[in-house]
């Protein structure tokens, strides 16, 4: 499952970069975390590790993530085997005449019965990635 999705933003990359990556505060910004955590020490970067309580439906998973890429106010690559098989995420972060432009991009290999529904899964995911992208805009373009 493959797809990109896009947003600008009024507001300097950086900004838009700094509130995408703390990592303590997903849960906030989207719908499905319950939780989310860092669990390695030191600053947000290559190798940081962080846990995501997801909710789907009624079922709970606990979803560890590793950031892959890093390039501070460019890039961010998070990989991680989920409950749906083993996906990245990447975030690419672009200056713009009105601001910025955050690309992500989701790759995922869907495993077993998941496979069957991937039009569906693949639907819910952009919807709510698109939700999250949404979020960050209105809240650095409005706080």
């Amino acid at each position: 499952m493959h797809y990109k999705t896009a947003i600008t933003i009024n507001q300097a990359t950086s900004r838009v970069f700094a509130v995408m990556t703390q990592l303590d505060n997903i849960q906030d910004l989207m719908d499905e975390v319950e939780r989310s955590w860092q669990v390695t020490d030191g600053p947000v970067g290559l190798g940081t590790v962080m846990i995501e309580r997801m909710r789907f439906g009624p079922m709970r998973a606990d979803i560890s993530w590793e950031i892959t890429e890093f390039e501070l106010n460019r890039l961010c690559t998070f990989e991680g085997n989920t409950t749906f098989g083993a996906t990245q995420v990447s975030y690419l972060f672009e200056d713009t005449n009105d601001g910025s432009r955050v690309t992500a991009e989701v790759n995922a290999q869907l495993r077993g019965a998941f496979r069957l529904v991937q039009p569906v899964i693949r639907f819910l995911h952009m919807r709510n990635r698109n939700r999250y992208l949404k979020e960050i805009k209105d809240i650095v373009e409005y706080k």
